[in-house]
């Protein structure tokens, strides 16, 4: 294998700063064009499922979060950090052996789960929620790839068009009383939308290769992240399957609470992090360089992220009756206790594409070993002592909190990463954001602007038309006193990220 034929496809290293604002503004773009259409998708099928329609299409895709933990991370990261074809290839074997047995297994096992939560109707759909895990597993190597060569405008864009495909399937069906195939069937046609078009633009087509060593380097490396796929798959639903034993109206309502608290992570953390795993993979030989786009992305998921989160948690019961209606205001400490679990997740994401670009894949799984007991310890704690989802929730944020300091600390010590660094990056928008949060607190306590309790649209409608624009402006204003240096570079790098430069201009 020849040096030209190792890096083929990859961008040169000294347009970096280029390739990473071209990834931040397609980005953008399509987390732009998401927050309607998947707004509009969400409130469609919460308000109509209701809780015991979310908690059964729940129990389903358990099964397939499980299906995933051990393909999509794992071998989407191998793509990227490998830099010869032969590993491409060999990763595509590896995935489709992988992802066919765990099918087989999933299929023949359905009834048994549907028996454990007491749901006639989940049998059928877990084996039909297998479909769109095929369909999902076809498109990780030429999303990779889209990924690995900067083609972040192709990737995006796509990933907006299979939003888009989702929300419409699920709003049409909704409406024709589908119920909760209405979903499935978004999904379905999300994922064979996403397929279908990976594959053309990458251009990717598998071949068989017989250097046993690719296939060697492939699990090798993808092992760690698998074993912490399915730890994390542990942590993420062991708690659900015991909010199962109250019911599906208890599983909807914790399973809500969990996941709508993740708009951030989805919205901000994760787009940004597969940008930085390309970059930091390509300037991993460089500490300097590494450290460099580790800062710039952190701080940028920071700032956007922590003052999201703050304000959601003050804030989330206006929230919860405007979009969703009062009916879901049981989950409102659920749901709280995992805004405050997400502020941390949501930037943790940038040091784990760290690890996975340097190598270290081993530090997420080890952390996520250390963390499955004490897990599995804080839900018999919160079950045997208080006996509610509510108290399961927050002793559980606090263990993952916990955890999400010990995992930080192992990565900065396993990379070029720095807890100076790290400091710089993160404390404008935390103390920032405390002072905000503070006087939210306050305003709300004093009863400043007399807000009744929010009892419907317009209770609620109104607090947050007030609070969220003097939020962002007090939050600015609050940035730019505490770091006027760090908030210009932020506000040049959007100014770059909207308008990039001309070569004329630079």
């Amino acid at each position: 294998m020849n040096k030209d034929e190792k890096t083929a496809g990859l961008p040169p290293q000294d347009g970096m700063q280029g390739n990473i604002e071209n990834g931040l503004r397609w980005a953008a773009v399509r987390q732009g064009i998401l927050f309607f259409v998947g707004t509009a998708g969400i409130l469609t099928y919460t308000r109509a499922l209701g809780p015991e329609g979310i908690g059964l299409f729940v129990i389903a895709n358990f099964v397939y979060a499980l299906l995933s933990a051990i393909a999509q991370a794992p071998f989407r990261d191998a793509v990227i950090y490998f830099r010869e074809e032969k590993h491409t290839h060999a990763t595509f074997a590896c995935l489709a052996g992988l992802g066919l047995a765990g099918v087989a297994i999933a299929f023949v096992a359905a009834p048994w789960i549907s028996v454990y939560y007491e749901s006639e109707g989940a049998t059928i759909l877990i084996r039909a929620m297998l479909v769109v895990f095929l369909l999902a597993s076809g498109a990780i190597v030429p999303a990779a790839l889209l990924l690995k060569t900067f083609q972040f405008r192709a990737h995006e864009l796509l990933k907006s068009a299979a939003e888009i495909v989702f929300t419409l399937v699920v709003v049409c069906f909704v409406w024709m009383g589908w119920d909760v195939w209405a979903l499935f069937l978004g999904h379905l046609c999300q994922n064979a939308f996403w397929m279908i078009m990976t594959w053309w633009f990458s251009g990717y087509r598998p071949r068989w290769t017989s250097d046993w060593q690719a296939y060697k380097d492939v699990l090798r490396y993808s092992g760690n992240l698998m074993g912490s796929e399915m730890l994390g798959y542990i942590n993420n639903n062991a708690d659900n399957a015991a909010a199962g034993g109250f019911g599906e109206v208890k599983l909807g309502l914790y399973t809500f609470g969990e996941n709508q608290s993740s708009f951030l992570v989805l919205g901000i953390g994760l787009p940004i992090s597969q940008i930085a795993l390309p970059a930091l993979a390509a300037v991993r030989e460089s500490a300097k360089e590494f450290r460099k786009v580790l800062g710039d992305m952190m701080r940028l998921v920071s700032v956007i992220s922590t003052p999201g989160h703050v304000g959601a948690f003050l804030l989330a019961d206006y929230i919860t009756v405007l979009f969703f209606g009062t009916e879901w205001l049981e989950a409102l400490w659920i749901l709280r206790a995992y805004f405050g679990y997400r502020i941390f997740l949501t930037i943790l994401a940038i040091p784990n594409s760290a690890a996975s670009a340097y190598g270290r894949t081993d530090i997420r799984f080890k952390q996520d070993l250390i963390q499955v007991p004490l897990f599995l310890a804080g839900i018999w704690v919160s079950l045997e002592y208080w006996g509610t989802v509510e108290a399961m929730a927050w002793i559980l944020v606090g263990v993952r909190n916990f955890m999400a300091f010990i995992h930080m600390a192992w990565i900065v010590h396993a990379t070029p990463m720095t807890w100076r660094a790290v400091w710089q990056s993160l404390w404008p928008s935390f103390l920032s954001s405390a002072v905000l949060g503070g006087i939210i607190v306050a305003a709300r306590g004093f009863d400043v602007f007399g807000f009744a309790p929010p009892t419907d649209f317009w209770t609620a409608l109104v607090p947050i038309a007030v609070y969220v624009p003097l939020g962002i402006l007090g939050y600015v204003g609050l940035y730019f006193v505490v770091d006027r240096a760090g908030f210009w570079e932020v506000v040049m790098l959007g100014k770059r990220v909207i308008r990039p430069e001309k070569e004329g201009e630079k």
